[in-house]
């Protein structure tokens, strides 16, 4: 039975982010920008915020450090490099991932994990992968996903703390192997007592007092955990904790970032996204703004505080915004069950999928469509019991 998604703007704590970012804010020439945000598009075609992603030359890292990864639909990155039409020849990006452990416990019917002391909460928006040779993904199910598996999590964190999982990567650990046992988690540091050098993860209490330090404790600063936890027993030791602090937080330059509206205060028209706070007192503002809405911002940081971003485009994210696109030949088809792949990625369609042809301009059926036929597939975030995204649109090219 297919899974159907509610539609429409996207509410925090109730619904996860879609996996890309819309419309983009860049024009034709080619500029040096940042931009971060949701992964989208397909693994050998990924997009964000709304242009594709040549990462070809690219330097990448993990939580700033340099682990080999790939950057998959699903993953919230921060890139930098220089647009060319709607390309982004990505210099460097950073792939954040919340926790990285095993799970210790599955609510199957609430699709939430706990890793770490970490809530994490998955819904059909979620990419859920499982690592293969040569760091090839399989796409799985939640349920794919059992106890004990060790696993990375890519997401956004609600109010209470709280994953928000678009990606969980199952990764090829063994409880026998060594790296079992090394975990990491990056967040808000909260209920900081330096004292007696403890503070809150998410669900965890971390004790710093025998870890290595960086940067100055502070409550409410970015802060990434490294530790060990016992396989048997569940006991969580950091040995490594990096306070970030903000005058090492932001950039210089332009930057673009799409995420969920969150602590909008609109007698100071300010709101929270992602590690940001955005300043829209000088901004064109495209649709009303609310906590939890989807957005896309385009700015500059701070002299004085490079976290504060002033913005001077926000847009709300609107319904066609919520649809991701593909294009390529038709790889296969599959008339009766109406499936087509596309770059590698099958889509379901069914009597709601508009499908026309651009020459002459007109509807057709989806029988009509061949193998072969060069296509332009825009999807929305609703799938099958296979995890297939089904198909709003389909596009013939003549």
């Amino acid at each position: 039975m297919r899974n159907k998604i509610v539609q429409g703007l996207l509410a925090l704590g109730t619904v996860l982010l879609l996996a890309a970012c819309g419309t983009q804010f860049n024009g034709g020439a080619e500029q040096g920008v940042t931009v971060a945000g949701v992964v989208g598009g397909t693994v050998s075609n990924p997009t964000l915020a709304g242009a594709e992603l040549d990462l070809s030359t690219a330097s990448v890292t993990v939580n700033d450090e340099g682990e080999q990864t790939s950057v998959v639909p699903g993953v919230v990155i921060e890139a930098s490099g220089n647009y060319s039409g709607n390309t982004l020849n990505v210099r460097a990006a950073d792939v954040r991932i919340e926790v990285k452990g095993p799970i210790a416990s599955i609510d199957t019917q609430a699709m939430q994990l706990s890793v770490v002391g970490q809530t994490v909460t998955a819904d059909a928006n979620t990419h859920i992968y499982g690592e293969g040779p040569d760091d090839a993904k399989t796409q799985l199910a939640f349920a794919d996903l059992q106890v004990g598996d060790y696993v990375e999590v890519s997401g956004v964190r609600d109010a209470s703390g709280a994953i928000m999982a678009t990606m969980i990567e199952r990764k090829q650990v063994d409880p026998q192997d060594s790296d079992y046992s090394k975990v990491e988690i990056v967040g808000t540091a909260t209920n900081l007592d330096t004292a007696a050098k403890t503070f809150q993860l998410g669900g965890l209490t971390v004790d710093y007092a025998g870890a290595e330090v960086e940067g100055v404790p502070a409550e409410g600063a970015f802060v990434k955990v490294k530790g060990t936890i016992d396989p048997d027993s569940g006991a969580f030791t950091a040995t490594k904790v990096k306070f970030k602090n903000p005058d090492q937080q932001g950039h210089a330059g332009k930057i673009e970032l799409c995420g969920p509206i969150t602590g909008l205060d609109e007698a100071a028209q300010t709101f929270g996204l992602l590690e940001y706070t955005i300043d829209y007192s000088a901004a064109v503002v495209e649709g009303q703004l609310a906590d939890g809405l989807y957005v896309k911002v385009k700015g500059t940081p701070s002299d004085s505080d490079p976290s504060l971003i002033q913005a001077t485009k926000v847009k709300v994210k609107d319904a066609d915004d919520e649809l991701g696109k593909v294009e390529g030949p038709v790889e296969s088809l599959d008339a009766a069950a109406m499936l087509i792949t596309v770059s590698g990625q099958t889509f379901w369609a069914d009597a709601s999928t508009i499908v026309k042809q651009d020459d002459p301009d007109a509807l057709i059926s989806f029988a009509q469509i061949q193998v072969g036929d060069r296509v332009t597939v825009k999807y929305d975030s609703q799938t099958d019991a296979d995890g297939h995204y089904h198909a709003a649109k389909i596009k013939v090219e003549h």
